[in-house]
């Protein structure tokens, strides 16, 4: 190995062992079951990485590395099954669409077995070390295959941080075989190697980005939705014309992928009970609170904003089961009024319980209909609810339109 290929996978181990040492940092700062899998994700990947690349070999004077193959055999397809299981984790609600759950589930499964079969036989058969080390190349390639497939499901779901992810699976795949190459003694070139370490590290760097960032949604939501609000924070949610727009993103969305719509419609009756009695301020951190429980309760994905104080709309795109939805949306109602306690800025806490009515308006395959319809019809729907006492209405929409020609999203669906 030359110098300069030496100094060029020694920049690679620094790279790791800076995002590995950041990843411990973060487990030890908020230790979490996510942090836990973020540390296990880049020590697996990396030592993999760095066996692949002969650095281990060099710099420890290994002259006969025949008893490092089992471990460069099954630690590919380990890591392959990982970053896919991971990604479903990191995907959270927008994993319940069938074919992503699919993908993700029976894809990992499949890395798992495979590296299980591959180190039981470079055991049995040690002299077919290289054949097996080919044969894990061609597992890696399929677990990057499917990372790429469920990144590109993510984008066409709505997702946007499945943007950078699905570039960062292209990294993923050119380090993988750039590896390979070199394992394998195929290539020998510096360009080669440092195009592969230069593809490691951006994969790293873009994966515990996206890691950090999803986590740090999940705790702050997780803290909101537990009533931790400050008065001086506002919801975030779009409103009128812009919430207007992405409702109806998110109803050319579904038929595009020729599925179901729904619009959901959360009212709450008593949002300004505590007004006189403690100061109007209180009604945002009800706000606050709530937009984080139903934030957490659809996913990230899908459409929230407010079309007024004591209305939250939803857009819920590509529906594949009816049920699933109406199931969820029926465990909704009582995880929302669940009690809360505000006023805590202005020194005087009260216990407030939320009333709430959600009203669901369907629309169906390949129908098109007015979204500012189907948001009043919806919040019609909850304000019944609430007064009837049923918490959970739904209707289908009066279709305006059968859709059988497609319209390009707009950017701010995309």
């Amino acid at each position: 190995m030359s110098d300069i290929e030496l100094s060029i996978w020694a920049a690679m181990l620094g790279a790791l062992l800076t995002f590995f040492g950041a990843a411990l940092a973060d487990a030890i700062r908020h230790p979490t079951i996510a942090a836990g899998r973020a540390l296990c994700f880049i020590a697996l990947v990396g030592t993999s990485a760095m066996l692949m690349s002969g650095w281990v070999e060099h710099v420890w004077h290994i002259e006969q590395g025949a008893w490092l193959i089992p471990a460069k055999v099954t630690l590919g397809p380990l890591s392959g099954a990982l970053a896919l299981f991971y990604l479903g984790i990191w995907f959270g609600n927008l994993a319940q669409d069938p074919w992503l759950d699919g993908l993700i589930h029976w894809g990992s499964l499949a890395q798992c077995l495979a590296a299980g079969a591959l180190l039981v036989a470079v055991v049995l058969w040690p002299d077919q070390g290289r054949s097996f080390l080919v044969a894990a190349l061609f597992v890696n390639l399929i677990s990057v295959v499917l990372a790429l497939a469920a990144s590109a499901r993510g984008i066409a779901l709505g997702d946007r941080l499945a943007i950078p992810m699905l570039a960062g699976c292209v990294c993923l795949g050119l380090m993988v075989i750039g590896l390979y190459a070199k394992g394998l003694g195929w290539a020998s070139s510096n360009l080669l190697w440092a195009l592969t370490a230069i593809c490691g590290i951006v994969y790293f760097l873009v994966t515990t980005v996206l890691t950090i960032q999803r986590n740090r949604q999940r705790r702050l939501l997780s803290r909101m939705s537990e009533g931790v609000a400050k008065t001086d924070e506002i919801t975030g949610l779009p409103v009128g014309g812009t919430l207007l727009s992405k409702i109806d993103d998110a109803l050319w969305r579904s038929v595009q992928n020729e599925r179901e719509c729904a619009v959901v419609a959360v009212w709450v009756d008593n949002l300004y009970t505590l007004n006189d009695e403690l100061d109007s301020s209180v009604e945002h951190e009800i706000r606050h609170v709530l937009s984080a429980r139903i934030r957490r309760a659809i996913g990230f994905r899908h459409t929230l904003g407010l079309q007024q104080a004591r209305c939250f709309i939803a857009g819920i795109s590509t529906i594949s089961h009816r049920q699933r939805v109406n199931d969820k949306l029926s465990e909704l109602t009582p995880y929302l009024q669940r009690p809360m306690q505000v006023g805590v800025m202005i020194g005087k806490t009260m216990p407030f319980t939320p009333q709430i009515g959600i009203g669901v308006v369907f629309v169906g395959l390949g129908h098109m209909t007015d979204p500012l319809s189907a948001m009043d019809h919806a919040q019609t729907l909850a304000k019944r609810a609430r007064r009837e006492h049923s918490h959970l209405l739904f209707e289908e929409a009066n279709p305006t339109t059968h859709v059988t020609s497609r319209r390009p999203l707009t950017e701010e669906a995309q």
